[in-house]
């Protein structure tokens, strides 16, 4: 069993190693990406991410077990890029890979057509537009790790087409319609119903192997928003310490052909976000119904919570907190009862608290969080997180 203080030394030396070999870079404001553009304004873009990881894990095995403890340091993504804007920003293209060691997977492919000034077209494989927090960038987060609703609700990445007025830079009144295949690309995040009834998705993102082959399920999605004083939403940080700025928004998502024991038939989440002079502070409720019992009913199965906050200290500082819980509602838990499956880690509650250290923006980071989870049957786990960020 390796000691805390072990880790704890271990912990502070490879923040201190990271920080000084970056201490004496000047202040930038951003890294790349690099760009290559035509005389008619035409663009095509390379980026590339790395996120390096050290992480503790502390794992409770029961009353009649000791604990697990594990030290892990690995690569969480190396992701190339690849983006383009043509015939005067009318088309954009976006193209996206994660090539860690061991695995090959398509991320994101798709195009955005602009129409009109109210009306824009985004077709290809994507995260579907379920919460504004979701559709955040990993790279822009203020955690870690995504929280523990991420992997039940989603959002995840479909192959599909939405029509909205603005994903990336959203109006003040905003609006996403989207039709989808259904079928969930990586097998990662929204995948609540398939996790409680111990079912393991095909990933058709793998291009190591076939993927599996799926059916076209439409799946619809709406997400509607009112965007005050022209908050920015990619971000739950707030660099620019800024007056009174709030998002209100609601996301709705309908499976017309679900699978049963791997969709949820219906999806609903209610959100805020509101920034004010460095201090961000989001909430968003979750609540996922599917079909359950002998009846073949659709009821209400999970519901869920995620509340975060951060306050920026300074241009390279910031501090962070959240708590999420899931629940596994009553008609749901009876049907996992009379299959014999184990629901005990599927009802538990998460509390994290982060330290940030900005060197370049977003670019350059380095994020330390610890997360504690708690179960139904009173089991607790401990994580210690490390990350580096090399993004351009």
């Amino acid at each position: 069993m390796l000691p805390f203080r072990i880790l704890r030394t271990i912990s502070v030396i490879h923040l201190l190693l990271s920080i000084s070999t970056l201490a004496a870079t000047p202040a930038y404001s951003s890294l790349g990406p690099f760009r290559v553009s035509d005389a008619d304004g035409n663009s095509v873009r390379v980026g590339f991410s790395v996120q390096t990881r050290f992480d503790f894990e502390s794992k409770d095995q029961g009353d009649h077990a000791d604990r697990t403890e594990t030290l892990h340091g690995y690569f969480r993504t190396m992701r190339p890029v690849l983006s383009g804007s043509f015939l005067d920003n009318r088309l954009g293209c976006y193209f996206q890979l994660n090539t860690i060691p061991g695995a090959m997977e398509l991320m994101d492919m798709y195009f955005d057509w602009n129409a009109s000034r109210h009306v824009r077209i985004r077709f290809g494989q994507s995260k579907v537009p379920f919460t504004y927090y979701r559709n955040q960038s990993r790279l822009r987060s203020t955690f870690v790790d995504w929280p523990i609703v991420s992997p039940y609700f989603g959002a995840e990445r479909q192959v599909g087409f939405c029509i909205h007025n603005g994903l990336d830079k959203p109006p003040i009144y905003e609006y996403v319609f989207g039709v989808y295949a259904g079928a969930n690309a990586r097998a990662s995040h929204g995948v609540g119903v398939a996790k409680a009834y111990k079912i393991t998705p095909a990933n058709p993102s793998d291009l190591t192997g076939d993927g599996g082959k799926y059916e076209f399920n439409p799946e619809l999605f709406l997400r509607l928003a009112y965007n005050h004083n022209g908050i920015d939403l990619r971000s739950d940080t707030d660099p620019d310490r800024g007056p009174l700025r709030y998002s209100l928004g609601a996301s709705i998502a309908w499976d017309l052909k679900a699978e049963m024991h791997v969709d949820f038939n219906w999806r609903i989440a209610p959100e805020i976000l509101a920034k004010y002079e460095g201090f961000a502070v989001g909430l968003i409720g979750y609540a996922g119904g599917s079909r359950v019992g002998e009846e073949v009913e659709v009821k209400p199965a999970t519901i869920g919570w995620l509340v975060r906050a951060a306050y920026r200290i300074d241009e390279h500082w910031e501090v962070s907190a959240r708590a999420a819980s899931v629940h596994l509602r009553c008609d749901l838990t009876e049907d996992l009862e009379r299959h014999r499956i184990d629901y005990a880690r599927h009802n538990h509650d998460e509390l994290s608290l982060g330290v940030n250290h900005y060197l370049v923006g977003h670019n350059l980071k380095l994020l330390g969080t610890v997360d504690w989870q708690r179960y139904f049957t009173g089991r607790t786990d401990l994580f210690v997180q490390t990350q580096f960020q090399l993004a351009f």
